[in-house]
């Protein structure tokens, strides 16, 4: 099964982490500041961790050339590809690997993402190729 987590974003930056784990009968719903499944299982046994936030982006389940996990809002590049751009779902698929699924662990980085490096998108588009 895939794992299921969320970045946590609040006024624009990223705040923690949020982990879904499953058995026969229940959902658990567990909290951390990192992005350390083993530190929200020690939270939760102890204390009901909750961590505000505006919004929550989705992990991808795809890793960069560098092994970083992919979130949603994150800023990735291909130069294989000659492709910069945001992630996001659209059309039932990860934008910008649509064509590339296969390859993305080996031919993408993340470079940023839109919270810390906005600046790094096109004015005009959240997604650039260039010809």
């Amino acid at each position: 099964m895939r794992e299921i987590k969320f970045r946590l974003i609040r006024d624009n930056n990223i705040v923690g982490y949020e982990f879904h784990d499953f058995d026969m009968n229940n959902v658990y719903i567990m909290h951390s500041k990192t992005n350390d499944i083993e530190e929200a299982y020690n939270i939760a046994a102890v204390e009901e961790a909750d961590i505000a936030c505006d919004s929550k982006e989705q992990f991808t389940s795809l890793k960069d050339k560098n092994g970083k996990e992919i979130y949603e809002g994150d800023i990735v590049r291909s130069e294989v590809y000659e492709i910069e751009g945001m992630v996001k779902w659209e059309y039932e698929h990860w934008a910008p690997f649509k064509y590339y699924m296969t390859t993305v662990e080996k031919d993408f980085e993340v470079i940023g993402n839109i919270h810390e490096n906005g600046d790094l998108l096109n004015d005009t588009d959240e997604q650039t190729h260039t010809p």
